[in-house]
C-alpha cells in the first residue's frame, strides 16, 4: 500500500484523513469545525493534532495538502482564505513539514477535489472534464487532454468570483454579486433564514393579537427583528453556531 495523509484546510471546516492511493480507499479520518476566531494558526494547530493521531495509527509516506483558497504559482505559501483571518501569505507547506517531518504538497481544494474525481470518480477514464464544488465557497477545476489546466495565473476553473449580478449581495471578496455570494453554502442558509422571516413575522404579530400578550406592541416586535433578528436565527441555526445577521441596503 501506497499511504499519503490527506489535509483539507476549508472555510467552516477542517478534514484529514489516510488514504490507499493506490486503492482509492480512505482508511482512517478525521474531522473538526475551523476553530471560530482563531486565526489562521488555530487552524493550523487543530489540523496538526488530527495528523498526529492518524500518523500513530497509519504511518503515512507523505502530505497532500488541499487548501480552500488561492495559493502560490509555486504551490508552497498561501495566498490568503476569503473565509479565516490570518492566512495571508502563509507558508503552509514549510510549516506542516516541519511539523510532521514528511514531504509535503499542497493545491487548491477545487484542484484537488477535480483530480480526485478524475481519477477515482465521475470523471475517471475520461480525458476532458470539468468539476464544480459548491460548499462554503464555490470552486471549479478543469482537466483538458489528460491534464490539469491552470490557466495563465493558475485561476482556471476558479468561477466563485465572477460577477452575475452587479448589484448583488456583497461577497467576501469584496465584489458584487459573485457566483459564491449567490449560491455557496452559508449564502443559501442566509436566504433561507431571511425568508422564514418574512413568513414567520406575520404569524407571530397575529399570535400576539390574538392572545393579547400585555405591553407586546406590534412596532415591537418589527423593532426587534430588524435589531437583532432573532427570530431566524432561532428558526435556522447553522451548525449549532450563530451568524450575525445579514446587512441589508433598502
Amino acid at each position: 500500500m501506497s499511504l499519503v495523509l490527506s489535509l483539507d484546510f476549508g472555510g467552516t471546516k477542517l478534514g484529514a484523513g489516510v488514504v490507499d492511493v493506490d486503492a482509492g480507499v480512505v482508511l482512517e479520518r478525521r474531522r473538526a469545525e475551523t476553530p471560530p476566531g482563531a486565526g489562521a494558526r488555530g487552524s493550523i494547530e487543530q489540523m496538526l493534532t488530527m495528523a498526529r493521531s492518524l500518523l500513530a495509527e497509519r504511518p503515512a509516506a507523505g502530505v497532500g495538502i488541499s487548501f480552500g483558497g488561492p495559493i502560490s504559482a509555486d504551490q508552497r505559501r498561501v495566498v490568503t482564505s476569503h473565509h479565516v483571518a490570518g492566512w495571508d501569505d502563509l507558508p503552509l507547506v514549510e510549516v506542516v513539514a516541519d511539523a510532521l517531518g514528511l514531504p509535503v504538497v499542497m493545491d487548491n481544494d477545487a484542484n484537488v477535489q477535480t483530480l480526485g474525481e478524475w481519477r477515482y470518480g465521475a470523471g475517471r477514464g475520461t480525458r476532458s472534464f470539468v468539476f464544480v464544488n459548491v460548499g462554503t465557497g464555490i470552486g471549479g477545476g478543469i482537466v483538458l487532454d489528460g491534464k490539469l489546466f491552470r490557466g495563465a495565473h493558475g485561476m482556471a476553473g476558479e468561477i466563485g468570483h465572477t460577477v452575475v449580478d452587479p448589484d448583488g449581495p456583497v461577497c467576501t471578496c469584496g465584489k458584487r454579486g459573485c457566483v459564491e455570494s449567490l449560491a455557496a453554502g452559508p449564502y443559501v442558509a442566509a436566504a433561507a433564514r431571511e425568508r422564514l422571516i418574512e413568513l414567520l413575522l406575520p404569524l407571530v404579530v397575529r399570535l400576539a393579537r390574538s392572545y393579547r400578550v400585555e405591553g407586546l406592541e406590534t412596532a415591537d416586535l418589527v423593532q426587534e427583528d430588524r435589531r437583532q433578528r432573532h427570530i431566524g436565527r432561532i428558526a435556522v441555526p447553522e451548525h449549532g453556531r450563530e451568524r450575525s445577521p445579514t446587512k441589508h441596503v433598502e
